[in-house]
């Protein structure tokens, strides 16, 4: 987190001004890593990566593809993912 965070105190996201593919692919394994404990997480003095991880899970993109499904249980429909939510 400290060598995100340093990288990110020099650019906007990890490869400069505008997310990349590698910003969309670490981002849901340190969102993930941030609430398993959100209070120790918040708590890091790292505004950076603080400020990436907010700006990135609070875009269109991540969260058309970050879609939250209720839990299916036996006899509900089933779930139809399609590609046509990314275009």
């Amino acid at each position: 987190l400290k060598l995100l965070s340093e990288r990110l105190d020099q650019y906007n996201y990890l490869f400069g001004t505008k997310p990349s593919l590698a910003d969309y692919a670490i981002v849901p394994f340190i969102r993930q890593f941030a609430n398993t404990d959100r209070p120790w997480f918040d708590a890091l003095l790292y505004s950076s990566l603080h400020k990436w991880l907010y700006n990135l899970i609070s875009s269109e993109p991540f969260n058309a593809i970050m879609v939250k499904y209720p839990v299916w249980q036996a006899g509900d429909d089933p779930i139809i993912f399609s590609s046509d939510i990314l275009y």
